[in-house]
């Protein structure tokens, strides 16, 4: 089943983007857990070869996607993928710090991200 959807949905769309100079970049849907990546393509780290920029999403404040980071970092890293994405600070809420933010952020550092989408922005820097 992977498989068959790693071929005929992102092998495709990368092959687009490549004739027509765009780049590839997203996130399978519940990619945090080994589990819930069954209920969404039956496993992330086969897509993330036909990602220019391979993705992951990170939720909330308590660190949830840690494994969804060291598996990107890692495949990325054995690919020869330059830059590795997560969407971030997403579901942190209102009352956020930007000490919280930064340890959020460097925890993902550490596990190979190096760019990153700022989800939403439903917090405030006052």
């Amino acid at each position: 089943m992977n498989e068959l959807y790693t071929h005929n949905f992102y092998e495709r769309i990368y092959r687009w983007c490549e004739e027509h100079h765009c780049m590839l970049t997203g996130h399978s849907i519940e990619e945090t857990a080994l589990f819930t990546q069954m209920w969404g393509c039956a496993g992330c780290t086969p897509s993330y070869e036909f990602e220019h920029i391979p993705g992951v999403d990170n939720l909330g404040q308590n660190g949830t996607a840690v494994l969804s980071a060291r598996q990107i970092g890692s495949a990325a890293q054995q690919l020869g993928k330059k830059h590795v994405l997560t969407e971030t600070f997403g579901c942190s809420g209102y009352d956020v710090s930007v000490r919280k933010l930064r340890a959020i952020a460097e925890k993902q550092y550490v596990h190979g991200v190096n760019f990153m989408c700022q989800h939403l922005y439903p917090y405030s820097l006052a």
